[in-house]
């Protein structure tokens, strides 16, 4: 199979290291990372991109977007606006649909130019941010930082200029209920060291990781015995690939098939 025009893995040929950084990022970030390696999704970004503007970087590293009108394609693929799919996570402004594993916190901001409730400021977090201001003026803000990520939709004063006064819009007993685990998170990403600590592979994120590489090595016509050389390493593969009864090569069959599983729709899995 010849290569995809549009490849959105690492350079290839890959080694496992340039996968390390995906140990420490959350569902969110993974369904981010197989969504934007479908083709179909890569067609319908380029069919739509000319009705959006470019994300623009604000100072100290905050990234904004905005779209003029409601963009239906998008949100078929569960997101308020196509976003590049050559961007692995660490750098898309991606802004996920509301679902039970992404609840939104509504909130307004005033604007105001002194005093001590004018405490909130967009581009002033440790974590990576990103806001996306919708036709209706609204803006998404998300904060994320390894597996933590908290969203909050904004009316009122724009938060990339300047200071604001924040009022978190709460309704009823279960919206206080259900914000406790966001304003835990909110708490953390302010107030704690929000750079990502090393963590260790997971049983689940290796599965995921050895997904994509298999996806990537399928787009750069490679065989399976080479996803068995990037993950496993060259002297256990020449030891262990035999003609008949290989557990490498079941174990590289699977992983595409996971792989394509996430990137065809599976991706939604991880965001409810």
């Amino acid at each position: 199979m010849p290569r995809r025009r549009l490849y959105a893995g690492p350079e290839w040929p890959a080694k496992v290291s340039d996968y390390d950084w995906l140990r420490s990022i959350g569902d969110a970030e993974w369904a981010w990372e197989f969504l934007r390696r479908n083709p179909a999704y890569q067609r319908d970004q380029r069919l739509n991109r000319v009705i959006f503007e470019r994300p623009i970087r604000h100072t100290r590293g905050l990234r904004l977007t905005r779209t003029r009108r409601r963009c239906r394609r998008a949100e078929a693929w569960d997101l308020y606006a196509f976003v590049d799919p050559l961007l692995p996570v660490r750098e898309a402004p991606v802004t996920w649909l509301p679902s039970r594993k992404l609840p939104v916190m509504a909130a307004r901001a005033d604007k105001l130019s002194t005093g001590p409730d004018a405490d909130f400021r967009a581009d002033a977090f440790p974590g990576l941010a990103s806001i996306h201001v919708d036709p209706h003026g609204r803006q998404q803000l998300v904060i994320k930082s390894g597996t933590r990520r908290v969203t909050m939709c904004f009316r009122g004063a724009p938060l990339a200029v300047a200071p604001a006064r924040v009022t978190f819009e709460l309704t009823g007993l279960a919206g206080l209920f259900a914000a406790q685990r966001n304003i835990a998170t909110l708490h953390y990403l302010l107030f704690e060291d929000a750079t990502p600590a090393p963590t260790d592979w997971t049983t689940t994120a290796l599965e995921r990781r050895d997904a994509l590489i298999a996806l990537d090595a399928h787009y750069n016509n490679s065989s399976h015995r080479d996803v068995a050389v990037i993950i496993h390493g060259a002297a256990k593969v020449d030891a262990e690939w035999v003609a008949d009864g290989c557990e490498l090569k079941d174990y590289v069959r699977r992983c595409r098939a996971r792989g394509v599983r996430y990137m065809h729709g599976g991706y939604r899995r991880l965001l409810r």
